[in-house]
């Protein structure tokens, strides 16, 4: 049990500092950001951000949901299909941001 607990609270350390860190670099990011394009440009790259992100969960809401509910003995085949259609919708969606 003792193990357990160890386990359980270093693993909740090590997920509350890597989001500390994620959010530290997403401030640092848009502080930058800010700097070198200046707002108005800003601006519009959040538009198109927002925009790629809504793409993005649109067209992958189907597959995370897909994989979740698979039998326990799933094929390694049918993961790297799930991961190959999230990347390339993803890539997709990025690309179609822009235009």
């Amino acid at each position: 049990m003792t193990s357990l607990k160890s386990t359980i609270l270093s693993g909740s350390v090590y997920l509350a500092l890597r989001q500390f860190a994620g959010i530290l670099i997403t401030v640092g990011g848009s502080f930058f950001l800010s700097r070198v394009i200046g707002a108005q440009n800003l601006g519009i790259y959040g538009t198109a951000a927002a925009f790629e992100l809504y793409l993005y969960v649109v067209a992958s809401i189907g597959i995370s949901s897909y994989l979740i509910r698979l039998p326990e003995n799933i094929i390694n085949n049918q993961l790297h299909t799930g991961f190959t259609i999230l990347f390339f919708s993803s890539l997709l969606c990025i690309l179609f941001s822009f235009i």
